[in-house]
C-alpha cells in the first residue's frame, strides 16, 4: 500500500470513528449483524479462492450467484505473476463497483462523499496500472470484479445496505455508517492483498512497480 493510500485509509478511519462514536472498536463490533458482516465477511475469503477466480486468462466474466470454486481449482492453476496481477486487478474492480453504487445511491455527503470519490478515482487508476502490467507480461487483463468476492461478499453487503425486495431484505436504518464500514473493509482487503502478493512476484522490477500502486 502506497503512502497516499495509507493516508486515505487513516482519513477513512477518522470519519468512521466520528460516525460510530468514541469507542471505535466496540462500535464496529456492535450487535448489528450487518456491520459485523461488512467488517469481517471479506476477511473470511481465502486468497486462494480469489486467485482461483482469476486463474484462467480467458475468463473476465462475473460468476452467477451460487457458483463455487471447485475443490481442485487451485491444483489446476499455476500461480504466476500474471495470475497475481489479474487477481489484484479484479479486487480493484470490486471496489470500483461498490463506490459507483454508493455514489449512484447518494448515500454519502460531505467529507465522507469526498473521500469515497477519491477512493473511486484511486481504484480506477490502480486497475489501469495493474492491467497494463498484466499486458506487458503477455497476459489478458481482468476487467471485471473478482467473481468470488462479488458473489459471497460485495453483492450481499450492498443488499444489506440498500435492501432487496426479492429477498425480503429491508434497507439498513443507518446506511452511512454501514457504507463506511464496508468501505473500511474493502480498503483493508485491498491493502492486505498487495502486501501478500507483492513478495510473491518473481520479477524484482515488477515488484517495484506494484509497490508504487
Amino acid at each position: 500500500m502506497s503512502h497516499s493510500n495509507r493516508q486515505e485509509l487513516q482519513a477513512l478511519t477518522k470519519i468512521v470513528r466520528a460516525t460510530q462514536g468514541a469507542d471505535f472498536g466496540s462500535a464496529l463490533q456492535t450487535s448489528l449483524s450487518r456491520r459485523r458482516f461488512f467488517l469481517a465477511g471479506g476477511a473470511t475469503i481465502s486468497f486462494g479462492a480469489l486467485l482461483a477466480a482469476c486463474g484462467a486468462s480467458e475468463s473476465t466474466g462475473i460468476a452467477r450467484i451460487g457458483d463455487s470454486v471447485p475443490d481442485n481449482a487451485l491444483a489446476d492453476i499455476e500461480v504466476t505473476d500474471v495470475v497475481l496481477l489479474r487477481t489484484a486487478t479484479s479486487l480493484e474492480y470490486n471496489a470500483i463497483y461498490v463506490y459507483e453504487a454508493v455514489a449512484s445511491a447518494g448515500i454519502l455527503s460531505g467529507d465522507a462523499a469526498t473521500l469515497a470519490a477519491r477512493f473511486l478515482s484511486d481504484h480506477r487508476a490502480h486497475a489501469e496500472a495493474t492491467s497494463s502490467l498484466t499486458e506487458q507480461l503477455g497476459g489478458t487483463a481482468f476487467t471485471q470484479p473478482n467473481p468470488r468476492l462479488q458473489t459471497i461478499y460485495v453483492e450481499p453487503a450492498l443488499k444489506l445496505i440498500v435492501g432487496d425486495t426479492g429477498s425480503g431484505i429491508e434497507p439498513t436504518a443507518d446506511p452511512v455508517a454501514d457504507v463506511l464500514a464496508l468501505a473500511y473493509a474493502l480498503e483493508t482487503i485491498a491493502g492486505s492483498t498487495y502486501q501478500a502478493y507483492i513478495p510473491k512476484l518473481s520479477d524484482p522490477a515488477l515488484r517495484g512497480s506494484a509497490i508504487g500502486i
